[in-house]
């Protein structure tokens, strides 16, 4: 349902943008993370087709975003009991109060669980793998997407407190399960290319499955057109050295004897997207409101222009950015970092050659 709203908004866009000044040929949808995904669905879906130009998805895949038909006619199953419930009809009549109720009934596995979409032939085709690889059903759209460099810190370090290593380490056993040998030997000699770290070797392994690895394949799926103009980038710029809040003291890592850094976690770019700094900006203010500078102009000429590239004059005392289309052939990416901007060769091609279509295994 989510994602149909979103094709009604784009929809009245669409119809209605012109009386605002706007071109309704020219619109450009962008979102992060859950959002990033959603934008990445809009993108095959057949009712979307047409409502607008451009996309900018940040740290998501439709890939990360679904949930298998049997689980969704269980959770459809659960819903109906609870609320008593026996057709689409008397669903239309629940209140936003019934649904919040059910939001927070647990048995349902929390939202998390039972508001992602699934592939049903309709909203979303069956045949994912087979759209994507394709290619063909983007045709036309402009695409710039990206990940940051330490996505899974975010939830690993940031959000949990202390590291829960059990807990990735059972679902990492969990995925490789689900490996057939070659697979098996091409992910252990993916591994064998990461840190010593036990811990940040297992967290490294979910930032490139969960996030670079399925960026990457869509990017080079859609560059197959050659008409077609994707591109791609990888936020570097790390946060800053964690301190005590109390005491101003740095905070050590009992196992490496460091001081904690979360690096570039997920959604730490959008700190700089919008200017809205916290207090773990590992930049200078003066570096951090220039890469703020740098990255909303390059979404920007994304948007009017459809090619991020800075040119000269966008910015005052800020020379001319050029940011190539992303192919399988010149594997360019922009590093996004507030010492420089950047292209440069991609930093997960070798680990893609390795691991790029294992993250299928874990797509409904």
């Amino acid at each position: 349902l989510g994602l149909l709203d979103e094709v009604a908004a784009l929809t009245w866009i669409k119809e209605n943008i012109a009386a605002f000044g706007g071109d309704p040929n020219r619109v450009t949808i962008f979102g992060e993370s859950a959002g990033g995904g959603s934008c990445s669905a809009l993108t095959i879906m057949p009712s979307a087709k047409g409502l607008f130009k451009r996309a900018i998805i940040q740290s998501g895949s439709i890939t990360n975003l679904l949930r298998p038909r049997e689980k969704s006619v269980g959770h459809t199953q659960q819903v109906l009991n609870i609320t008593g419930c026996k057709s689409v009809n008397d669903l239309l009549e629940l209140t936003p109060s019934d649904f919040r109720k059910l939001a927070r009934i647990r048995q349902l596995g929390g939202p998390a669980e039972y508001t992602l979409p699934e592939l049903d032939g309709v909203t979303l085709p069956a045949n994912l793998k087979e759209v994507i690889d394709n290619g063909s059903v983007r045709d036309g759209i402009d695409i710039m997407s990206g990940t940051t460099a330490d996505e899974y810190n975010y939830w690993t370090k940031v959000l949990t407190k202390p590291v829960n290593a059990e807990a990735t380490k059972r679902s990492l056993n969990k995925f490789t399960g689900k490996l057939n040998e070659e697979q098996l030997a091409r992910y252990e000699q993916f591994r064998s290319t990461l840190t010593e770290d036990p811990y940040q070797r297992d967290v490294d392994t979910y930032s490139h499955l969960v996030f670079h690895t399925p960026c990457r394949y869509e990017a080079k799926a859609h560059s197959k057109n050659s008409n077609n103009k994707i591109y791609q980038y990888v936020f570097t710029q790390k946060s800053a050295p964690v301190v005590n809040p109390e005491t101003g003291e740095p905070v050590i890592d009992p196992d490496t004897g460091k001081q904690v850094c979360y690096g570039a976690y997920h959604a730490h770019e959008l700190q700089y997207l919008f200017a809205n700094y916290l207090d773990d900006i590992g930049a200078s203010i003066f570096d951090a409101f220039k890469l703020s500078y740098i990255m909303q102009r390059m979404w920007v000429n994304f948007a009017s222009r459809g090619n991020p590239s800075i040119l000269e004059g966008d910015i005052d005392d800020v020379p001319a950015i050029n940011w190539d289309s992303y192919n399988s052939s010149n594997e360019l990416v922009m590093d996004l970092n507030a010492t420089q901007c950047k292209q440069i060769k991609d930093p997960y091609s070798d680990s893609f050659n390795l691991i790029g279509d294992l993250f299928w295994v874990n797509v409904a």
